[in-house]
């Protein structure tokens, strides 16, 4: 069901102080959630950069985080 922005924007005028807040913290939440489910999307520059990593690993071109630890000292 698609709902238009004229239909949200009539509905938020309609509402009084207090719900309009709790409307405001509602949306704001759905926003932040649509952007972490977009963050989840891999990008093809994503897929070719972990294709690049799996092939530098099996080449031994990578170290082990253990051992950058202990070259580093932390």
């Amino acid at each position: 069901m698609n709902v238009t922005d004229e239909e949200l924007e009539q509905l938020i005028r309609n509402l009084d102080d207090q719900n309009k807040t709790v409307a405001k913290s509602f949306l704001m939440w759905l926003l932040e959630s649509q952007m972490i489910d977009d963050d989840d999307m891999l990008t093809p520059i994503d897929i070719k950069a972990i294709e690049k990593a799996r092939k530098e690993q099996e080449n031994g071109e990578t170290s082990a985080l253990e051992d950058v630890k202990h070259e580093l000292d932390v």
